[in-house]
C-alpha cells in the first residue's frame, strides 16, 4: 500500500485535495501493451490560430486496440469494444475541432458469442492520430501547457487488458499574432497528416467523477434478537440479510477494477466451452470460485465470534474502537482515490485455464482477487463491524456478497449475447466507488463516536475540553501542512525557518489552552466527587465546589436559606471559560469561606434546563453570573470582575465567616 504521507492524520487532511483532484479511476496494473506519445507540430502558436498535435500509439507485438467510433465494427463485438479516443483536458482557451485517426488493419479477434473468430478493423503496430486545436483569440501569451488524454483498450488474440486513460502534458509558447510559429518539431511524425481529412471532434469527457450524492437513508426498525451491525439490529431472518448482501455484491461489479473484466472472463469461458451446456457448467464453477473467495474472507471472523465476544474488545476499550474507526476512515478515503492499493505483479501473471471445472473454479477465485484494488477496502471495512454478529449471520453476509458478485458470470456464460448490454467503465463506475467510500466513512463515524462515548464514560471531565482538543487536532494539521508546503514551494532559509516556528507556536498555543481546560475540569470534577462523598449520609451540598445545575438542586439549596452563585455557561462559549478561569476559579476559597453553593448552569442547547432558567429570569445569551441571596426570590446579576462579585456577596449579607458559612443543605431526592 502506498500512502502520500506516513502519518495518519496528515492523510486525513490531504483527503480534501484527493477529492478535488481524483486519480484515474482505472489503469493497467502491469506494464501497458501500448505506449503513447504526444507531440505538437509547432512549438509556437498564435491566438486565433490552429495547432495540430500528433498522438502516437506504439503497440507491442501481437497486441491491437479498437478503432475510433467513426469506424464500424462487426455486430458481435460492436457492443463491448472500448473505442480509441483522443480528447482535450485543458486549458479552457483551447478547443478540439477535429481528430484524424490512423488507418485500420483487418485482423482476427475472438468471437464473444462462442463462434469462430471474426475479422475486424483494428489499430496495431505504430499508429498515429492527429488532433487539431483551435486557440482562442484571448489566449494568454507566453509558455503554456496543454493536456491531452488518450483512451483505449489493448487486446491480443485471446485476452484484453484493462481499459486505460493515459494523460499527457505538452508545452507550447503562445506568441503575438503575426509572429512566425517556427519549423515543424518532428516532420517525420507528421508525414502522414492529411490536412483535408478531418473528422468531427468526438464528445469526450475525462473520467473525473462529479459530486457524489449523499447515500440514501432508510428507516430501519430494530427487531430482536439483538444481532447488530454498526448498531443496527439485524433480526433473525438470515435469508433477508443474505439477499441484501447479494445486492451489495452485485453492485461491486460496477467498480472500475471489475466491470471491464467481466466481458473478458466470459469470452474466455465461452471459447473453452464445446457447447452451451458446457459453458453453463464452466460458468457455474467460476461462480463457485468467486463465492469461495468471499467465504474464505468471512470464515476467520465467524470462528472468532464463536470463541470470543469481540463486541467487548471492540466497543469496551475506547482506543481500540477509535483505532478501528480511523482505519475504516482511511479505507474509505482509499477507495475514493486518496491512495492506491496494487497487488504484486506476480498475481497478474498467474494464468488459469478455464477448460475444466477446477480450472474454471480457480479462474473465478482469481477474478475476485484481481478486483481487490477496488473493493478490498470494502471487505476490510466490513470485518470489524461483522465481528459483533453471530457466526451464521457473518457467513450469510460474506457468502451473499460472493453470490451477488458471481451472478453476472453465471448468467452471461449461459447467454453471452447479453455482453453487449454490459455498461462501460467511466464516471458512473467511479461514482460507485465514491459512494462506497462515503458509506465506509459513515461506518468510521459510528466507531469514532462510540469510542468517544466510552472515553467520556470513563473520564467524564474530558467533556469540557473535548472541543478544544478537536480544534487543536486540525490546527496541528494546518501547521504540518503549512510546513510541508513551505519546504516544497521555496528553498529560501527564512521562510523555512519562520513558518515551521509559526506552526509549532500555533500547535503549542492551542495545546496549552486545551490542557489548561482539561486540568481545570479534572480538578473541579475530582473536588466535586470528593466533596459529595464526604458530605455525610444525607448527601449534604458542599460550599465552594462547582456542582452541575438541576432545578431540584437549586430549589433544595434555596429552601435551606443558603446563598447560591450561578454561572450560566456553554460548552462552545470561549468567553465563559476564560472569565471563569480568570475570575471565579481563584475565588473558590472565598466562596467556601462564605458558604456559597456554586452551580454551573449549562446553556449549550436551546432545550436545556439551564437555557429555560435563563429565559425565565429574563436574560438571553452567555456568559451570565447571578447570585441568589438567602431567602431572596430573584437573583442579582453581576458584572464580570472580582470586585463586583465581592460587592454582591457583601450586599446580599453573606460576610466572610458569617452564619451561612457552616450551613448545609441535603439534596432533595
Amino acid at each position: 500500500m502506498r500512502i502520500a504521507f506516513p502519518v495518519l492524520w496528515t492523510v486525513l487532511l490531504l483527503s480534501f485535495s484527493a477529492l478535488s483532484h481524483p486519480s484515474t479511476a482505472f489503469g493497467q496494473f502491469g506494464e501497458s501493451a501500448v505506449k503513447t506519445r504526444v507531440v505538437a507540430e509547432h512549438a509556437q502558436a498564435e491566438p486565433g490560430g490552429r495547432l495540430v498535435i500528433a498522438v502516437e500509439l506504439n503497440h507491442d507485438d501481437g497486441f491491437h486496440t479498437w478503432p475510433s467510433a467513426q469506424t464500424e465494427l462487426p455486430e458481435e463485438v460492436a457492443g463491448i469494444a472500448i473505442r480509441t479516443e483522443v480528447g482535450l483536458l485543458g486549458p479552457a482557451w483551447a478547443a478540439l475541432d477535429g481528430v484524424q485517426y490512423p488507418p485500420t488493419h483487418p485482423d482476427l479477434v475472438a468471437n464473444p458469442t462462442g463462434g469462430p473468430p471474426i475479422r475486424a478493423p483494428l489499430f496495431s503496430g505504430r499508429a498515429v492520430a492527429f488532433a487539431r486545436l483551435h486557440i482562442a483569440p484571448d489566449a494568454p501569451l507566453g509558455e503554456q501547457s496543454i493536456r491531452i488524454a488518450v483512451n483505449f483498450q489493448a487486446c491480443d488474440a485471446t485476452n484484453c487488458q484493462f481499459p486505460e486513460e493515459q494523460e499527457h502534458e505538452i508545452k507550447i509558447t503562445i506568441v503575438a499574432a503575426g509572429s512566425p510559429t517556427g519549423a515543424p518539431t518532428d516532420p517525420a511524425l507528421f508525414a502522414s497528416l492529411d490536412s483535408d481529412a478531418w473528422g468531427n471532434a468526438p464528445e469526450f469527457a475525462a473520467t473525473v467523477p462529479g459530486p457524489t450524492p449523499a447515500p440514501a437513508t432508510t428507516d430501519q426498525k430494530p427487531v430482536p434478537p439483538p444481532s447488530t451491525l454498526l448498531g443496527f439490529r439485524l433480526g433473525s431472518n438470515i435469508v433477508v440479510l443474505a439477499l441484501a448482501a447479494a445486492i451489495g455484491g452485485l453492485v461491486l461489479n460496477l467498480t472500475p477494477c471489475v466491470l471491464p473484466v467481466i466481458p473478458i472472463k466470459v469470452m474466455t469461458l465461452t471459447q473453452h466451452a464445446t457447447s452451451r451446456r458446457h459453458a453453463i457448467v464452466l460458468g457455474l464453477w467460476m461462480a463457485l470460485g468467486v463465492v469461495a473467495f468471499w467465504a474464505a474472507i468471512g470464515l476467520p471472523m465467524a470462528l472468532v465470534s464463536r470463541l470470543l465476544d469481540p463486541s467487548q474488545l471492540i466497543f469496551g476499550i475506547w482506543w481500540v474502537c477509535m483505532l478501528i474507526g480511523l482505519i475504516v476512515a482511511l479505507l474509505g478515503l482509499g477507495i475514493m482515490g486518496l491512495f492506491t492499493f496494487n497487488l504484486p505483479q506476480s498475481v497478474y501473471m498467474i494464468e488459469t485455464k478455464a477448460d475444466s471445472p477446477f480450472g474454471s473454479f480457480l479462474f473465478g477465485v482469481l477474478a475476485a482477487v484481481l478486483g481487490l484494488p477496488c473493493f478490498g477496502f470494502v471487505a476490510a471495512g466490513l470485518l470489524a463491524p461483522a465481528a459483533t454478529m453471530p457466526a451464521p449471520l457473518i457467513m450469510a453476509v460474506f457468502v451473499g456478497l460472493g453470490v451477488g458478485m458471481a451472478a453476472p458470470y453465471l448468467v452471461l456464460s449461459a447467454y453471452p449475447q447479453l455482453l453487449k448490454f454490459i455498461p462501460r467503465t467511466g464516471p458512473a463506475s467511479e461514482l460507485v466507488k465514491q459512494v462506497m467510500g462515503i458509506l465506509l466513512l459513515a461506518a468510521a463515524a459510528f466507531f469514532i463516536a462510540a469510542s468517544i462515548d466510552v472515553l467520556l464514560s470513563e473520564f467524564p471531565y474530558l467533556a469540557g475540553s473535548m472541543t478544544w482538543w478537536s480544534a487543536g487536532f486540525f490546527i496541528a494539521l494546518a501547521g504540518l501542512w503549512m510546513t510541508i508546503r513551505t519546504f516544497q514551494i521555496t528553498k529560501r532559509p527564512l521562510p523555512r525557518l519562520v513558518f515551521p516556528v509559526l506552526a509549532v507556536a500555533m500547535t503549542l498555543g492551542i495545546g496549552v489552552f486545551a490542557n489548561g481546560r482539561l486540568t481545570s475540569d479534572r480538578e473541579s470534577y475530582l473536588a466535586r466527587q470528593a466533596a459529595m462523598s464526604s458530605a455525610g449520609t444525607l448527601a449534604e451540598v458542599p460550599a465552594g465546589v462547582w456542582l452541575l445545575y438541576t432545578p431540584e438542586l437549586l430549589a433544595t439549596v434555596r429552601e435551606s436559606g443558603r446563598p447560591v452563585f450561578l454561572d450560566f455557561t456553554a460548552i462552545w462559549c470561549v468567553n465563559c471559560k476564560a472569565l471563569k478561569a480568570a475570575v471565579l476559579d481563584p475565588m473558590k476559597e472565598e466562596f467556601k469561606a462564605r458558604g456559597v453553593v456554586l452551580l454551573e448552569v449549562d446553556c449549550s442547547f436551546r432545550s436545556s434546563p439551564g437555557t429555560k432558567l435563563l429565559a425565565d429570569l429574563g436574560r438571553t445569551g452567555v456568559p451570565q453570573w447571578a447570585l441568589y441571596a438567602p431567602g431572596a426570590e430573584k437573583p442579582q446579576f453581576i458584572e464580570f470582575t472580582t470586585q463586583s462579585v465581592l460587592n454582591a456577596l457583601d450586599h446580599a449579607g453573606v460576610p466572610r465567616g458569617g452564619q451561612a458559612t457552616g450551613g448545609t443543605a441535603s439534596i432533595r431526592p
